[in-house]
């Protein structure tokens, strides 16, 4: 199983494992073979999930990911399934739709009393993105975080207004961010050679 002999250097983070396939038989041909191989290491591989059920179907229902209650988002005042809905390193994953989208913006978009060094610093930190998606967004937070510095603020004193108007404008547009969908596949079946370019900039502030 050679899939399986890569699958701990390059598909296993802890104790989560994403994988892919071209084709549904590769997908099923791949979970027996993981499986089978963990078992022999007296291994229980669970939780399994699938943007197409078909992937799942020798894995018994006790080994698939779990359903519970429906979740609601709200803003969207829409009724997501568990079937499709799940969570992988901090990322939701709609798995009927095979996007990721963001989540992290429980907090972000309330404001406090008094907005603060401290409230800039907590409601940035709550932006948990390990893959990066929305740092550009983030980004613009933490500049402002940079300014409180720069104005030697004390954790608990009030923003001026030259940083409380960018900073309310910041953490109100963050409701947007549940909008915010990235397709799970972005390579091309049956690329012989694949290539990422990635071109960058200096920058004064960041």
């Amino acid at each position: 199983y050679p899939e399986v002999a890569r699958l701990p250097k390059e598909s296993c983070y802890v104790d989560d494992a994403l994988l892919g396939a071209d084709s549904l038989t590769t997908a099923a041909d791949t979970q027996v073979a993981v499986g089978t191989t963990l078992s022999a290491g007296h291994f229980r591989a669970a939780k399994w999930l699938s943007s197409h059920p078909m992937a799942l179907v020798h894995v018994p229902d006790e080994d698939q990911a779990p359903r519970s209650e429906p979740l609601e988002l709200a803003e969207k005042n829409l009724l997501i399934s568990p079937e499709s809905i799940t969570t992988t390193l901090g990322l939701v994953w709609m798995a009927s739709r095979d996007v990721f989208a963001f989540k992290g913006i429980d907090g972000i978009s309330t404001p406090c009393a008094v907005e603060t060094m401290t409230t800039v610093s907590s409601k940035i930190g709550r932006c948990f993105d390990p893959v990066g998606f929305v740092a550009p967004f983030v980004l613009v937070g933490k500049l402002i975080l940079q300014r409180c510095w720069k104005q030697q603020l004390g954790w608990n004193d009030p923003l001026p207004r030259d940083l409380l108007v960018p900073w309310t404008t910041w953490f109100t547009e963050a409701i947007f961010l549940q909008d915010f969908e990235i397709p799970r596949r972005v390579t091309v079946t049956g690329a012989v050679r694949q290539h990422i370019h990635v071109f960058g900039d200096a920058s004064e502030a960041a």
